[in-house]
């Protein structure tokens, strides 16, 4: 069996997916790293770990979303019929945990495992951002906390 609808399917959506994520990382590096990072010498940690926790929310929800969006498709093409059994699934799926016991017609499995990749590559592309962005945020503690010991402000 090739699965075509599945790619089909699976491929758009992994694609809407990927596409939201990058958009939603590049505008949370340019509206709440670029800016707040550079102000951070006249900032205290709290304000770093500030910073940091939300970036680490937001990507939740990005991912969250992400799996709602394949919870909408599920429920679109009448693989699983009530929102909240297919939200649970693509959770699962999405986060590559498995298991919410609602299981696929064998027709329409492949949505799954093309589901779990796209979760592979959000997940990998969240913990490249929250790397990055927590490197940033050293970096300009580090200097400020250069700067006070030079200068003692």
């Amino acid at each position: 069996m090739l699965w075509e609808t599945d790619w089909t399917w699976g491929i758009l959506t992994l694609a809407l997916c990927i596409v939201f994520h990058v958009t939603g990382l590049v505008a949370l590096r340019r509206l709440v790293i670029f800016p707040l990072v550079s102000s951070l010498r006249a900032k205290s940690a709290i304000f770093s770990i500030s910073i940091f926790s939300f970036l680490a929310i937001s990507a939740v929800l990005f991912h969250a979303i992400e799996a709602a969006i394949w919870a909408v498709m599920y429920v679109r093409l009448n693989v699983l019929t009530d929102f909240s059994q297919a939200y649970l699934h693509s959770l699962g799926a999405f986060s590559t945990y498995g298991n919410s016991g609602y299981d696929l017609n064998t027709k329409w499995r492949l949505l799954s495992q093309i589901e779990a990749m796209n979760g592979i590559v959000a997940f990998g592309l969240t913990t490249a951002f929250l790397y990055s962005a927590a490197h940033l945020i050293h970096q300009n503690s580090e200097e400020t906390e250069v700067d006070f010991l030079k200068t003692g402000k």
